[in-house]
């Protein structure tokens, strides 16, 4: 046996018939909101940038290393692209002596300098090169005075990473 509705629930009538297109418009503008909603939110994400954190290391700042007379027998280390400065004591006549010649490069920075005694480079290759010289006072001729000969030499080692 069918159990059988009311007839008040069953029978089509104009508010039945009205609450109906309601429903169905609202049904739709509702969906139509969520859509859009969705849209945005999906826009949002793709607009997010994506950020990869990568360890590097950061460049290193060129370093500048003095070299004097009084650095006889030191090792001194420097990085490739630090500068190496020379100062020795202008009274004497020097000798200067790199050895192997491609590491450095003499001036890098355009400057040209006066006295032989001072100079700067740029550690351009790794490697080790011995950097020596030899000092000779200097006496004028015809002073009528004595000079009194003497030497002073050094030798440093550079190490360049």
């Amino acid at each position: 046996m069918k159990r059988k509705l009311p007839t008040t629930l069953t029978t089509v009538t104009t508010f039945s018939k009205i609450l109906a297109v309601f429903i169905f418009f609202i049904f739709i503008f509702s969906a139509f909101q969520e859509g859009m909603e969705y849209q945005r939110k999906i826009d949002s994400i793709k607009q997010m940038p994506v950020v990869t954190l990568m360890p590097t290391q950061s460049p290193q700042e060129a370093q500048t290393l003095v070299i004097s007379d009084t650095d006889n027998g030191k090792t001194e280390q420097v990085h490739q692209g630090d500068r190496i400065v020379v100062q020795l004591k202008d009274t004497l006549n020097w000798n200067i002596n790199i050895s192997p010649g491609n590491i450095l490069q003499a001036s890098p920075d355009g400057v040209f300098y006066m006295h032989p005694t001072q100079g700067r480079y740029k550690a351009v290759n790794t490697g080790t090169l011995k950097l020596s010289g030899t000092g000779k006072e200097g006496c004028s001729a015809g002073s009528g005075m004595m000079c009194a000969e003497y030497l002073l030499s050094f030798q440093t080692t550079i190490i360049v990473r």
